[in-house]
């Protein structure tokens, strides 16, 4: 048994907790460490939602269900109670439906629904703002860059943190160390282009992500799902570390674990169909259920026991609902109640939560990130830039398309003469590189989606702040584009022979990068909004086969109905293709063709062709401003999407 002293704690006097230490060899943190866990404490957490025909469905009487029902409320959780201590390992387990993800969610502030009950923070009520500066989550999925390496990917989070290099340093070798990813740390993370970790390896690279940001307390949700029983093992094992060397104290919830893996947590909380069935030392179930007259089978481990029993859903309800209806008279349920009595968390209304603070509120006030905005922003901008670099599905396999699509336009429209006959060549190849190049940009919906997913735990750990993403992802954006313009627009410029004044063709490059920045602008408000690959593709080819549809190429524009004519509008395709008519036709004039049909006897001014698209009196440069407007709007509306949607809530 360990004494430690919470020097961290913000209250007049410390106070010594006293925890179990089953692995001597490990050390137990001190007040003098860089992190001390939290004395972590919740009372009849109660989570309901409510239940009938009040869908829309229904109203409208498309709900197989009968359209007039009673309504009601369904209890998900029902009067929880929980401890754990600095130092501690916390298994929440129960059956599938129990509970245990909610439960989860609700204490680390994740679920939309309102969350009733008293949650206490080393002695004091839980302040959603503050709580983020002291608790880190890690989800059940590994959301990681693939082609960084496992040390890249940790000094980037403690970037974040740590404004000293020494400081990044230490935190970085500190969790290489206590994971066992020293001899993993010039690995590449891994995907669909790289051979890289094993799924053990990224879910605890995954924990030493948070774990840069020195935490209190840490919360992983079915950390070990997914795992063979090798890998779950050394995954506990390095949470036990965490607990023991750093006294971090550690909530997960665990589905079926291994025998082994059962007796290494501290405390173990057992929910089914939404209540408590046990809290304690997981060593005294066998006591716990003895007492309840359940005896375990012979060869059989104490976690797949007490799972069967308390599975409501293929075991014996009575046994179950006896289970249940025996805890809160319970021994252990006494030892809880009196060990929350002596917090004052159970009388206390001034611990008690209606409804927790908002999450989507973290970024908008009072939260205090770790690092400086200008310096979250160098960060998040040399991380953009090397995982551009790397991932050939970020830039390398969209420049390969853009310079085959450009190839593949000038050996279509090759070295066309300037003669009149030519004059519709010229407008259909310029519709093309307009329409097609911008369409292509729906290519950059799956690096947009993978590094929305990353975003959306940064943001909601705490990390930094939305503003700091937007600037840096376009500063990272910005040049990319414009080597995809220069490259793929010089290629097929001078292929066509287009107008040969050096001034048209910077203008025409200049006319494409700025296409291409609103196309990819739009884009990531695509990414932001839908939540599915297939759903965005098929939104991105909607909007743009739409703004196809109002270029002006097809159809003259006076001649499409006043209904729709006025979507070209918000087309950023119409402004692309005026500009690259009039900068191509406005100075030129083209030589007759006599024997054409119809045929031009005459030369003929560019300036006339304009005319019967109604491009004259194009004003090149303030639809230029126009494009530069809409790419700005665009991220606006996706980093103002993503501030007020995407904070981690489920």
């Amino acid at each position: 048994m360990h004494a430690v002293e919470n020097s961290h704690i913000p209250s007049e006097e410390p106070y010594t907790v006293t925890i179990e230490d089953p692995q001597e060899d490990i050390p137990v943190a001190n007040a003098n460490s860089e992190t001390f866990g939290a004395l972590f404490a919740w009372h009849n957490i109660t989570v309901k939602v409510t239940v009938g025909s009040s869908s829309w469905k229904s109203k409208l009487g498309f709900s197989k269900s009968p359209k007039v029902t009673e309504l009601g409320e369904k209890l998900i959780l029902n009067s929880v109670s929980g401890i754990v201590e600095p130092g501690q390992v916390l298994f929440i387990m129960g059956p599938s439906g129990s509970g245990k993800s909610t439960l989860l969610d609700s204490l680390a502030d994740r679920v939309k629904l309102p969350v009733y009950g008293a949650v206490t923070l080393d002695g004091h009520p839980k302040d959603a703002f503050a709580f983020k500066q002291s608790a880190k989550y890690v989800e059940q999925f590994d959301h990681l860059f693939s082609s960084l390496t496992v040390k890249e990917t940790l000094s980037y989070a403690a970037q974040f943190y740590c404004n000293s290099e020494e400081c990044r340093s230490t935190r970085v070798e500190d969790a290489m160390e206590i994971l066992g990813l020293k001899n993993q740390r010039d690995v590449k993370v891994g995907g669909v282009f790289f051979r890289g970790l094993s799924g053990g390896q990224k879910r605890r690279l995954s924990v030493g992500v948070e774990l840069v940001s020195a935490p209190r307390l840490l919360f992983l949700d079915e950390p070990t799902s997914g795992l063979d029983s090798a890998s779950a093992f050394n995954l506990i094992q390095s949470l036990r570390n965490i607990a023991r060397s750093r006294g971090t104290t550690i909530v997960c919830t665990i589905h079926q674990p291994s025998e082994t893996v059962f007796e290494m947590c501290d405390q173990l909380l057992l929910l089914s169909g939404g209540r408590a069935a046990y809290f304690g030392p997981p060593k005294e179930t066998l006591d716990h259920f003895g007492q309840l007259g359940f005896s375990i089978p012979e060869h059989t481990s104490v976690a797949e026991w007490v799972i069967d029993l308390i599975n409501a859903d293929f075991g014996d309800v009575e046994t179950v609902s006896q289970i249940l209806d025996a805890w809160p008279t319970s021994e252990k349920a006494d030892f809880l109640y009196r060990r929350l009595k002596q917090l004052n968390i159970t009388d206390n209304e001034e611990f008690v939560v209606k409804k927790q603070t908002p999450l989507s509120s973290i970024g908008r006030k009072d939260v205090q990130f770790a690092t400086s905005m200008p310096w979250q922003t160098s960060v998040l901008v040399r991380r953009g830039f090397l995982n551009v670099l790397r991932n050939p599905a970020v830039v390398w396999l969209r420049f390969a398309m853009y310079v085959m699509l450009a190839i593949l336009i000038g050996i279509v429209w090759l070295r066309l003469s300037q003669s009149a006959s030519n004059m519709q060549n010229f407008a259909s190849a310029l519709f093309y590189v307009a329409a097609f190049m911008v369409f292509m940009s729906i290519s950059v919906l799956p690096a947009y989606l993978e590094e929305k997913e990353i975003f959306v735990r940064e943001r909601a750990n705490g990390t930094y702040h939305v503003l700091s993403y937007q600037i840096a992802h376009f500063l990272v954006d910005v040049p990319f584009v414009f080597l995809l313009a220069l490259v793929s627009g010089t290629i097929c410029y001078w292929l066509v022979g287009m107008n040969s004044s050096f001034g048209r063709y910077c203008f025409f490059i200049w006319t494409l990068f700025l296409s291409l920045l609103v196309a990819e602008s739009m884009m990531m408000v695509i990414a932001a909004v839908v939540p599915y690959f297939i759903v965005g593709i098929a939104m991105g080819a909607f909007v743009f086969g739409a703004f196809m549809c109002v270029q002006g190429f097809f159809i003259p524009l006076n001649n499409i109905g006043w209904w729709f004519r006025w979507f070209r509008y918000i087309a950023l395709n119409y402004y692309s293709f005026a500009n690259f008519m009039k900068n191509e036709f406005s100075d030129l004039t083209f030589s007759p063709s006599p024997n054409y049909i119809p045929p031009y006897p005459n030369p003929v001014p560019g300036v006339n062709y304009l005319e019967q698209f109604g491009f004259a009196s194009v004003n090149e440069w303030g639809y230029s401003g126009v494009l530069i407007g809409m790419a700005i709007i665009y991220r606006i509306i996706a980093g103002f999407w993503m501030w007020w949607f995407h904070t981690g809530k489920h």
